[in-house]
């Protein structure tokens, strides 16, 4: 696969959960994105879109089938303690 000129290759390791790691799934399969690096990929550019809003004053509001409302709060994340793998 030829690389896009606005790529760059970034390594990670990547622990998660067993919770995590169902959703990660999950989200792919309803995605159809083909790989955990696509749904990933989908999940920093969204996160992004959510950050850059709630950073200039935006809000989320998620609206159910049924026209039921509720805004979602951004936390930023605070900074914590690395902590060991067992």
């Amino acid at each position: 696969m030829k690389r896009k000129t606005n790529q760059v290759n970034h390594r990670l390791h990547l622990v998660l959960t067993q919770e995590q790691s169902a959703a990660l799934t999950k989200l792919g399969q309803e995605l159809n994105s083909g790989s955990h690096v696509g749904t990933i990929r989908t999940a920093i550019d969204v996160l992004a879109h959510i950050v850059e809003g709630a950073s200039n004053g935006g809000q989320l509001i998620l609206r159910t089938a049924d026209g039921k409302e509720r805004e979602i709060i951004f936390v930023p994340l605070i900074p914590c303690l690395p902590h060991k793998h067992e």
